[in-house]
């Protein structure tokens, strides 16, 4: 009979009014060499987030604590695009664009603990201000590996970062060209 067992921990988060509470800014520079681009990502946001942790021993639940918060999150990237024009097999080339993040930092502008398990109000606020600090350190953690899982989810789309020639749809579409 399969059983829980260990540690579960869930979190998940939602922006809140996007519309009115997020700002986007990018700036773009030329890199070293012409098919180059170097962009700064800024992202300012306000969520909604959530997380629950469980300790299970051989089906048992020893204890389960969760939380509701509201953040206001920064996330700052440091992106480089490259092109570059790639031959095919049988003909044709298609153009390759290659992003890599270079730098990725998020940080927590604001916090705001609203529920801690059973707890809320004004307990819940003091709560929030102890655990802040570990809230932020855990932040600081996963920055060091932030760069990395973004490269590796970009490393996913890479065919859809690639754009065909006119002559490789046509041919693909069984149309002639004269």
């Amino acid at each position: 009979k399969n059983v829980n067992h260990g540690s579960w921990i869930r979190a998940s988060g939602s922006l809140v009014e996007p519309e009115k509470t997020m700002t986007l800014r990018i700036f773009r520079r030329m890199g070293a060499v012409p098919t180059e681009q170097i962009y700064r990502i800024q992202l300012l946001a306000r969520a909604n987030v959530s997380g629950t942790q469980q300790q299970w021993n051989h089906g048992v639940m020893f204890w389960s604590v969760s939380a509701d918060a509201e953040a206001d999150i920064q996330i700052d990237v440091n992106l480089r695009v490259r092109t570059d024009v790639v031959s095919k097999e049988g003909g044709g080339s298609s153009l390759q664009i290659q992003p890599e993040v270079t730098h990725a930092v998020m940080r927590l502008n604001g916090f705001s603990l609203k529920r801690f398990s059973h707890v809320r109000g004004g307990m819940a606020r003091e709560f929030g201000e102890a655990f802040e600090g570990i809230v932020r350190m855990a932040v600081d953690r996963q920055n060091k590996k932030l760069p990395k899982q973004i490269n590796k989810a970009l490393a996913k789309q890479k065919d859809s970062a690639e754009f065909k020639s006119a002559w490789q749809y046509l041919q693909q579409a069984g149309g002639e060209s004269h």
